[in-house]
């Protein structure tokens, strides 16, 4: 044994692996239990675009800086060639959410979505320019 190592080393190598043991489970447990909630908060398509409409700048940010959950009725489904296949949601009156997948729309074509459909949808908020409001890399839940 070297110098300053002195009695119970090996006690306080433990410890500290044991420690170290707990803090990793903290954070996977605090990160299982975000994803919980972000997928026990799923909104309509309605509630969403109302609720995106009444804020701005830090709490647009706060609220929809990560993954939400959507779900609402097909209004349209827009064959773009290249660009994929994208859904409307009605989102009430003249408010609409477009959707774009992150896989083209693919898992949507395979289900053969269209106007008057269910869907529930993990998706990130891309903006709202005039009264559509886009959400980006969904996919179908």
């Amino acid at each position: 044994m070297g110098p300053g190592w002195g009695r119970g080393y090996k006690w306080r190598v433990k410890a500290a692996l044991a420690l170290l043991i707990v803090l990793v489970g903290c954070a996977e447990a605090e990160r299982a239990d975000k994803e919980r909630a972000a997928r026990a908060a799923e909104v309509t398509a309605a509630e969403l675009h109302a609720d995106y409409e009444r804020r701005d700048g830090a709490d647009l940010l706060d609220r929809y800086g990560g993954l939400i959950a959507v779900r609402g009725a097909v209004a349209e489904a827009l064959e773009l060639g290249e660009d994929g296949l994208e859904l409307v949601l009605d989102a009430g009156g003249t408010a609409r959410v477009q959707v774009r997948f992150r896989d083209g729309g693919t898992a949507a074509r395979a289900r053969a979505l269209r106007a008057g459909d269910e869907v529930s949808l993990r998706c990130r908020v891309g903006g709202m320019p005039e009264d559509v409001l886009f959400l980006t890399d969904c996919e179908l839940r």
